[in-house]
């Protein structure tokens, strides 16, 4: 037969085994959480470093997309100047051997080609002619008459040239103005070479830089 101790010996025992279970609950409870939380902490370590790559990643990506436009345009500019050198060169080349030209013989017949082509782009009967000094010098009245003849036989039309008595010109080359200085038609060779800049560029591109 129990007795009262036993019976408070026996709800000690029990208290103390529900205790001590409760405990190992709160432990292992205590452990998952702990385990999660860890689990938690690194994904987000992990998360972190993967935004941070991805961010690096995207540094560089546009840096190197920067560092290429920017390649790109500066090479664009070099090849513009190195193009504009040419033409300019070019451009200076020719200057130097029309006006070399000035000192032929056939040069006469090169002023008069563009009198014809100056005189036809006017489209007047009358036209006063202005040149540099040696132009002018050319510019006989004999010269003028074969001028006129000249114009005839390609136009089919009449025209009267006049020298002018204004200061000449300084670029070699002339200017055809109608006889009430409305009009010119300017044929310098600055003049003449700005007119064919299209021709020139495409001849020099095809030339370099195709």
């Amino acid at each position: 037969m129990k007795t009262s101790s036993d019976d408070r010996v026996e709800l000690i025992s029990g208290i103390e085994n529900d205790a001590k279970q409760e405990a190992a609950r709160i432990i292992e409870d205590a452990k998952k959480t702990a385990a999660d939380k860890q689990m938690s902490k690194e994904m987000q370590i992990t998360a972190i470093k993967r935004d941070a790559d991805k961010k690096i990643e995207q540094q560089v990506s546009i840096i190197e997309k920067n560092n290429l436009s920017a390649i790109s345009v500066e090479c664009k500019r070099i090849v513009l100047k190195i193009r504009e050198k040419i033409i300019n060169n070019v451009t200076d080349k020719v200057k130097e051997k029309i006006g070399k030209k000035a000192q032929d013989s056939s040069y006469p017949e090169i002023v008069k080609g563009w009198i014809l082509e100056a005189a036809i782009g006017l489209g007047e009967e009358e036209a006063v002619i202005n040149g540099s000094p040696k132009e002018l010098e050319i510019m006989t009245d004999s010269f003028l008459k074969e001028t006129e003849k000249k114009y005839n036989a390609l136009t089919s039309g009449n025209i009267r040239l006049k020298k002018s008595d204004k200061n000449p010109l300084f670029a070699q080359g002339i200017v055809l103005s109608s006889k009430n200085n409305r009009t010119a038609f300017n044929n310098q060779v600055p003049t003449r070479l700005m007119r064919y800049q299209n021709e020139i560029r495409k001849i020099i591109y095809k030339e370099y830089f195709a």
